[in-house]
C-alpha cells in the first residue's frame, strides 16, 4: 500500500472512530504497517478493497481501533515538566495534605514509564521527598502487563538523569528493573478513558499525548469533563507539551504561560 493510499484510507476511517487525522501525522507509517499486516492476514491486497470490507463487516472496526492505539513514551519525557513537578508542584500538593500520600493518576500510561517516573521524581527528586500513590491506567492489557513487570530496555531511560536512574533501577539480564521502593504505591488498572468513569479522585492527573493529540474535538470535550470530575479542588492537571484543553472546558485555570499545566478551580 502506497503512502497516499494509506492517507486516503485513514482520512476516511479515523473520523468514524472519533480520532483526528492530523493527530496521527507523525505515526501514520506505524499505523499503515499494522493495517498492511491485517490486510495480508485476511487476504486483501488493496486499500479500497479493505474499505469495502469495513463497510460490510462492522465488527472489523474494533480491529482498526486497536491498530490505531499509539504507545510511544519514555521515562522523564519533557524534562522541564518533571523539574517543575519536583521543585514546586509536588511539594505544594503535599503541603495541602501533609497527613497522607498525595494521589496521582497517569491516564493512558502505556507500559508504565510515566507512572514510575512520577514515583521516582516524588521520592528521589522532590525536596523534601513526597509520599505518593500512583495509579496508571490504559486500555491495552498487554501494555499493562509490561508495566506490572517493571522491566525496561535501556533506550527507554535515556532521558532519565543518571543519578536518578542509578538510585531507582538496577540492571538485570540486559534490562533495567525498578527497585522496590520506587514500585511501592504504584498500581495499574485497565481503563478506557473515553467510556469509563474516573477510577477515583486525585490530587494530580497526567493525561499526556493521548486524548488531546489523537481524539477528535467531541471526545476531547467529554474527556475534559471526565478529568475535571477526577481532580480534587486545588489539584493539578498536566497535558502533553504541545496540547491544550478545548476552549469549552471548565473548572481549570493555567498555572503558567509556558507549560500545559492547569489548576483545578473551586467547584461552584
Amino acid at each position: 500500500m502506497q503512502k497516499h493510499e494509506a492517507a486516503r484510507l485513514l482520512q476516511w476511517a479515523l473520523p468514524r472512530l472519533g480520532f483526528r487525522y492530523r493527530g496521527f501525522r507523525n505515526v501514520r507509517g506505524q499505523v499503515q504497517k499494522r493495517i498492511e499486516r491485517r490486510m495480508a492476514a485476511i487476504g486483501i491486497e488493496h486499500s479500497e478493497e479493505y474499505r469495502r470490507y469495513l463497510e460490510g463487516h462492522p465488527e472489523e472496526w474494533t480491529v482498526v481501533e486497536a491498530m490505531c492505539r499509539i504507545s510511544i513514551t519514555r521515562f522523564y519525557r519533557d524534562r522541564d515538566v518533571w523539574e517543575r513537578l519536583a521543585q514546586k508542584l509536588l511539594p505544594q500538593l503535599s503541603a495541602r495534605a501533609p497527613a497522607r500520600a498525595i494521589s496521582a493518576w497517569s491516564a493512558g500510561c502505556a507500559a508504565g514509564e510515566e507512572a514510575y517516573t512520577l514515583a521516582i521524581v516524588a521520592r528521589l527528586s522532590a525536596e523534601p521527598p513526597v509520599a505518593i500513590d500512583v495509579l496508571g491506567t490504559d486500555i491495552d492489557a498487554h501494555q499493562l502487563a509490561r508495566a506490572r513487570a517493571a522491566r525496561y530496555p535501556p533506550g527507554s531511560l535515556r532521558e532519565l538523569p543518571k543519578p536518578l536512574r542509578d538510585r531507582a533501577m538496577f540492571e538485570d539480564r540486559g534490562e533495567l528493573a525498578i527497585r522496590a521502593p520506587c514500585r511501592a504505591g504504584v498500581q495499574f488498572l485497565e481503563h478506557d478513558l473515553r467510556r469509563d468513569p474516573p477510577p477515583d479522585r486525585f490530587d494530580l492527573v497526567l493525561c499526556r499525548y493521548l486524548a488531546f493529540t489523537y481524539f477528535d474535538r467531541a471526545w476531547q470535550e467529554r474527556i475534559a469533563s471526565t478529568l475535571a470530575a477526577a481532580i480534587a479542588e486545588g489539584g493539578v492537571l498536566i497535558l502533553g507539551k504541545h496540547e491544550h484543553l478545548p476552549t469549552t472546558a471548565t473548572g481549570f485555570e493555567p498555572l503558567g504561560p509556558h507549560l500545559p499545566i492547569y489548576g483545578r478551580t473551586p467547584v461552584a
